[in-house]
């Protein structure tokens, strides 16, 4: 279906509902790592991170959890693989004498039946059809990034819903804690007077203005960021398109994240780079000199 992304609410949300919950994100983008991870300690869920889909299934595997959100595109094993195996964790092989003594595979039942835990798709593409693609596989809703702490809230809110076994927990749990005070940090420092390359408005919402949180966002895309543009300028020199895609693709959350608006249609279409659909002689130049001056602005406010 195409309605798993619930309508945005009027009421108020009280984030702290789902303190407690244990949830294990499956990302291997280190600022995403550390946005959804900062909305997720802030709420007072217990928080696992996995950097890729076979890290997620082996400490799914050791531990468990009350759910798991899921990147669909990562290495070593993406999230719909993932996913599937998860989904068979608590299924084993066992022969069964009958008139066909034919091997059956049998779930076996337990309290802590990994298998089922509700599993939310994080996506950086949501095309028309993905959302009926990730419940066939097993998913049970999915969120397109970049998001904001309320969306993520509403799409997890809509998941316990349909969950007997997360709704008890979140219903009855086992320690009630007042809500700290808040205290807002003052915003970082305006930049020059030049055209900015950049908007923080969902870093800061997010942080909820805090600078310090700011800063270390914007740290980690200074650090991360230019080895991916590295890659790309080299995989376009070596005319591998397969990679240009990939990298694209990786640095595209990012970039949408840091607010970057005059790269979010070229960095799309670099993900779309193929042999016979190749524009990146032209787009990736363009690329690595809008982030270098991005990268000189965001320095002037760390």
């Amino acid at each position: 279906t195409e309605d798993l992304l619930p309508e945005e609410s009027k009421e108020d949300i009280n984030f702290k509902d789902l303190e407690s919950i244990r949830i294990l994100v499956a990302e291997d983008v280190e600022l995403n790592q550390f946005l959804v991870k900062h909305i997720l300690d802030s709420w007072g869920c217990e928080v696992t991170i996995a950097n890729n889909g076979r890290e997620a299934v082996e400490i799914v595997k050791k531990q468990y959890f009350d759910l798991i959100l899921m990147d669909i595109q990562m290495p070593e094993m993406d999230g719909i693989t993932a996913t599937k195996t998860i989904r068979n964790l608590n299924i084993a092989e066992k022969s069964i004498i009958d008139k066909s003594l034919i091997t059956k595979k049998i779930r076996t039942i337990s309290s802590k039946d990994k298998s089922t835990i509700p599993i939310i798709a994080l996506t950086a593409n949501a095309l028309k059809g993905d959302g009926q693609r990730y419940i066939d596989i097993g998913m049970n809703g999915y969120i397109t990034k970049p998001y904001t702490e309320e969306k993520l809230f509403q799409v997890i809110n809509q998941v316990i819903k349909t969950n007997d076994k997360l709704r008890i927990k979140v219903t009855n749990p086992g320690k009630n804690t007042s809500d700290s005070t808040f205290i807002p940090v003052p915003a970082p420092p305006p930049p020059p007077p030049v055209e900015k390359l950049y908007d923080l408005s969902l870093i800061n919402t997010i942080g909820k203005d805090d600078s310090a949180f700011a800063k270390k966002i914007i740290t980690i895309f200074l650090e991360s960021m230019p080895e991916s543009l590295e890659n790309l300028v080299k995989f376009a020199q070596d005319k591998n398109y397969e990679q240009i895609s990939k990298t694209a693709h990786k640095m595209k959350s990012s970039i949408d994240s840091m607010g970057i608006s005059s790269l979010k249609d070229i960095i799309r279409e670099l993900e779309a780079t193929k042999a016979d659909n190749n524009n990146s002689e032209v787009l990736i130049p363009k690329v690595k000199s809008i982030l270098t001056d991005v990268f000189v602005q965001l320095k002037q406010i760390i």
